[in-house]
């Protein structure tokens, strides 16, 4: 198997001893552990009191930006070439960030160094071989801090070996982070998975040192700052913000925006990158070039939509919807906040049983994913609103398993229509809004809305019927009607009420409950004056979905024919998508009484009445049923003079 070289340096001196070990037990480790550092220092006999400084420069720890955190070489080559302490010492280096344009509108950026280069060499090509890291004085204190909290977390976890300071970098806690780790878990070194760059033990190590209570400060004092742009034509479009005239070493980048105000954004988690090594940015390990590193930061997806096949719909029905969203990135975070709250835009929807939550692969089909338990509100609680929409909480939860990072969540759950409902032209709607935590070092929230668009909108629709005299055509008063659904039996509605709580005459919509429950009736009574917003003679009948509806007239005006009472069914319609706009159909009745209408936008309806036989039209089913009476009529007048000529026969005679 082929070898590879572990380089080690002396700070002070520059010096370098060397070991020989094959390239399979390197990839094999995620670091170099206690038996590994114990055959290096007897191969190179180092002194006790020297201090070294060495890492793994393989190419995956590059996730990172520290494919030369210490030094890795092949065997010794005559082409090799030694970085001059001038070359390193200079103050020239860069390092770019790139993105999406949306990661970095308004957004604000500081450099803080926490490696230094001590000394390097590269191959005749000018590829770098191998770089000795030393710690910055100015986080010196800090980074072991947090060292010792990343030390202290894998012991404590017990599913990992336990892990100690190397004595050899005993006040170099940088030097000795980057002997240690490529910045993963698990035996999987070779990754350059997605995922790797989130997890492992440098992400802990940076998080950690983010965390200390005086890198805030480095953050402010530092003089590497850089800001991204006010606004972004295309936010999905490539980008970058860059630092210019750099001291060369290892750097944290923070994303230090105040997000408060900012919606919908979520900060980058700190981010570690090494400069190019004396202008050299490409490494013998291969990988991605120094000094350049993408942007840690990650914006949930969200939406929501309604599964029900229609958007129209009547008072009672209910609605099944889809919230989807993505598991956030979490890492560096304490606590996490994570919440979705269902707003209607008005009174009328309200939330009914218990929601069902599933999660998934991104973009896996609702029913093939694993459903969450539940129980005693372990992985999400679910509260109901004043409102009738719910708040689903995730937070802190959503750091746990079954949630895997950039997986989808699709909470199912159902609303009804309620008789709270007053606009069915498309201003019901019912959107939502995602609360996330969205800076791991300043504890701010951030909020995406889905909006009350027209993905949620649901409809339902009125009809308007005029009662006149066939005559003279005066409104008339006092009429009663029933309203049935498919099935012929009378629907149940609710008189509704002005703002101020008086009953509108004439006004009705259709009721939730179609039990007969207090306060409902199937009895519709016209309008008898137009205060309040009916017109005299006239019935609204609302609440309706699409459909037909058996509309009759059960009680006539007073001085008015009870013989001749007309109904007729009305048929309502969405023609496409246009659910604004519905076409409203009748037929005449039997005693054609009611003004045809066929197929029109307009929902007003004539029903006339009369007050005798004769007033009924002598066209259609009306004239044939008159007809037919009159008949009857001359029938029996003529019955009548065979009996009166009858009865004269005899006194004739």
């Amino acid at each position: 198997m082929p070898e590879i070289t572990i380089t080690l340096w002396h700070m002070r001196l520059g010096v370098c001893a060397t070991t020989h070990l094959t390239v399979g037990y390197v990839l094999r480790r995620s670091g170099i552990n206690r038996k590994f550092c114990t055959e290096l220092r007897r191969s190179m006999q180092l002194h006790k009191g020297m201090r070294s400084v060495a890492g793994l420069a393989v190419s995956a720890a590059m996730l990172f930006g520290l494919s030369v955190a210490g030094s890795v070489t092949a065997s010794a080559d005559s082409g090799d070439v030694a970085v001059s302490q001038t070359d390193l010492a200079k103050n020239d280096a860069t390092l770019t960030v790139k993105g999406k344009a949306s990661d970095f509108v308004n957004h604000k950026f500081a450099a803080v160094r926490v490696g230094t280069y001590q000394s390097a060499t590269v191959d005749a090509s000018g590829k770098v071989k191998s770089v000795a890291v030393g710690t910055d004085s100015n986080v010196a204190a800090m980074a072991t801090q947090a060292l010792d909290d990343t030390f202290a977390a894998i012991n404590a976890s017990g599913s990992k070996s336990p892990v100690a300071h190397n004595p050899a970098y005993a006040g170099n806690p940088v030097g000795e982070v980057a002997s240690l780790w490529l910045g993963f878990t698990g035996s999987d070194t070779g990754s350059n998975s997605r995922e790797a760059a989130y997890n492992g033990h440098l992400r802990d190590f940076v998080t950690n040192l983010g965390k200390q209570s005086g890198f805030v400060a480095a953050e402010e004092a530092s003089t590497y700052k850089a800001d991204g742009p006010t606004a972004a034509a295309t936010p999905t479009a490539d980008d970058s913000i860059s630092f210019s005239a750099l001291p060369q070493g290892i750097y944290a980048v923070m994303d230090i925006t105040d997000n408060k105000d900012l919606t919908p954004t979520t900060n980058s988690i700190p981010m570690l990158v090494g400069t190019a090594v004396a202008g050299h940015a490409n490494c013998v390990s291969g990988g991605p070039a120094l000094g350049v590193i993408n942007i840690k930061s990650y914006l949930p997806r969200f939406k929501k939509e309604l599964v029900s096949k229609s958007k129209t719909v009547s008072i009672g029905d209910v609605l099944t919807y889809h919230l989807t969203v993505s598991v956030p990135l979490t890492t560096g975070f304490q606590h996490y906040k994570y919440t979705i709250t269902d707003k209607p835009s008005q009174a009328g929807l309200q939330i009914m049983g218990s929601p069902v939550v599933k999660t998934g692969a991104k973009g896996t089909d609702f029913s093939a994913m694993n459903t969450v338990d539940p129980t005693n509100d372990t992985y999400y609680s679910v509260t109901n609103n004043a409102d009738g929409g719910a708040t689903f909480d995730f937070s802190d939860k959503i750091m746990k398993v079954p949630y895997v990072f950039d997986n989808d969540i699709v909470i199912e759950y159902k609303m009804q229509i309620t008789d709270a409902a007053k606009d069915g032209t498309g201003n019901l709607s019912n959107g939502a809004r995602l609360e996330y935590s969205n800076d791991p070092n300043h504890g701010t929230t951030s909020h995406q809305d889905t909006g009350n668009d027209d993905t949620t909108k649901i409809y339902f629709y009125q009809f308007e019927l005029s009662k006149v005299a066939k005559a003279s055509n005066e409104s008339l008063t006092g009429a009663h009607f029933t309203v049935a659904n498919d099935s012929g039996a009378p629907m149940y509605f609710i008189q509704q009420k002005s703002d101020t709580g008086e009953l509108i005459p004439g006004s009705y919509k259709k009721a939730k409950n179609q039990t007969g429950v207090a306060g409902t009736t199937t009895d519709l009574v016209v309008s008898d004056n137009s205060a309040l917003g009916v017109a005299k003679g006239h019935l609204l009948v609302d609440g309706l979905g699409e459909g037909s509806y058996k509309v009759a007239e059960t009680v006539q005006p007073t001085g008015y024919s009870g013989t001749f009472l007309p109904s007729f069914t009305e048929t309502i319609s969405v023609k496409g998508s246009d659910y604004t706009s519905p076409d409203y159909q009748n037929g005449h009745d039997t005693w054609n009484l009611v003004t045809e209408n066929a197929a029109s936008k307009t929902k007003l309806v004539t029903v006339m009445n009369v007050t005798s036989l004769s007033q009924l039209p002598m066209t259609g089913g009306a004239g044939i049923i008159l007809a037919v009476l009159a008949s009857l009529v001359f029938a029996g007048i003529a019955g009548s003079l065979v009996l009166v000529s009858k009865h004269q026969d005899p006194i004739q005679a």
